[in-house]
């Protein structure tokens, strides 16, 4: 079976951690857990952009509220046992690279060896301007960014001399527990990410789905059939430098909705799946995940919707029950 790791409702601990309390993300961990997901994630976000995606600007639904994730990853390592704990994705250039290291080697130490480093280069103009930050360097930044941590949490006398930074025979005070060091999954769609997941990376995770736009924009999502392409090509790369072999992850994005009514004609089936719609019957959502399956994920990363508790842990029951299985 597919490992499954669920986007958190991070919405719903939003809500209620303004009135300082924190169970309703402590309840949902604790029920995902017992129900077999392989790990939780978590975004990173600092500001509200005013979304108009999904119809949810502004408003408390689907994500668009963040707290900060080394924050909340490190109190889940705390109320969850066995999780892993994946925060999709870190923007990478948003942190300082040493701070950064230090802070996620933090939570792979309080949780045991759990710690997943999602790592991404982001794409918000208006949050990169706010922390002075140029969007247009994002790549190199990030580059050297993962070069440093890598440095860091391997080389007990790290010494690193790059564009951005310079430092020798620096000890990090609390490096990770798993060795050499945790797993990085490379967010993004795009060649670069995919060369980035080739160089430095054990898991390529682009979104898989048709996210509705407004206006022109980068397209940043991939089909099943560019996914098992992009991978074919980023396996020869990885032979040729004598590295393993590369994983990837099918990650849907949009929180599935279950509907009792069919979505697509009658007669389909996984061979007509593009893109994860995130929406249609228990069957339809079955066909979507096999023919990521198919072309070659070894992990997913899933949503839910619900407004409360419940209604997410009914949705995430259904795909623990009759999809999970069959992954």
């Amino acid at each position: 079976m597919i490992p499954c790791c669920v986007g958190l409702p991070i919405h719903m601990f939003v809500r209620d951690a303004r009135q300082g309390k924190p169970e309703t993300i402590t309840q949902i961990v604790k029920a995902v857990e017992d129900m077999g997901f392989w790990g939780v994630s978590c975004a990173h976000h600092f500001s509200d952009p005013g979304l108009s995606a999904l119809g949810h600007a502004g408003g408390e639904y689907v994500n668009w509220r963040y707290p900060d994730p080394i924050s909340i990853l490190s109190y889940l390592a705390a109320v969850s046992r066995k999780v892993m704990l994946l925060p999709w994705v870190i923007v990478v250039p948003y942190r300082q690279p040493l701070e950064l290291a230090h802070g996620l080697a933090s939570i792979d130490s309080l949780s045991g060896g759990r710690l997943v480093f999602g790592a991404g280069v982001g794409s918000r103009e208006s949050e990169f301007a706010t922390i002075g930050v140029p969007i247009k360097e994002r790549g190199k930044i990030t580059d050297e960014w993962l070069d440093i941590i890598i440095e860091l949490w391997t080389n007990p006398k790290a010494t690193f001399h790059g564009k951005y930074h310079k430092f020798e025979g620096v000890n990090l005070t609390l490096r990770p527990v798993q060795q050499p060091r945790p797993p990085i999954w490379i967010g993004g769609g795009t060649q670069a990410a995919l060369r980035r997941a080739v160089r430095v990376g054990d898991v390529w995770a682009p979104p898989g789905y048709n996210f509705p736009r407004e206006g022109p924009g980068p397209r940043g999502w991939v089909t099943a059939q560019e996914l098992k392409a992009g991978m074919a090509w980023a396996n020869e790369q990885r032979k040729a430098l004598g590295k393993p072999p590369l994983k990837s992850a099918g990650s849907g994005g949009i929180p599935i909705t279950f509907t009792t009514t069919p979505q697509r004609e009658r007669g389909f089936s996984r061979k007509d799946v593009t893109y994860f719609t995130s929406k249609g019957t228990v069957d339809e959502m079955t066909e979507e995940f096999m023919a990521f399956k198919e072309a070659g994920v070894s992990y997913y990363v899933v949503k839910f919707t619900g407004d409360t508790p419940a209604e997410f842990l009914r949705s995430a029951e259904v795909f623990a029950a009759k999809i999970m299985p069959k992954l």
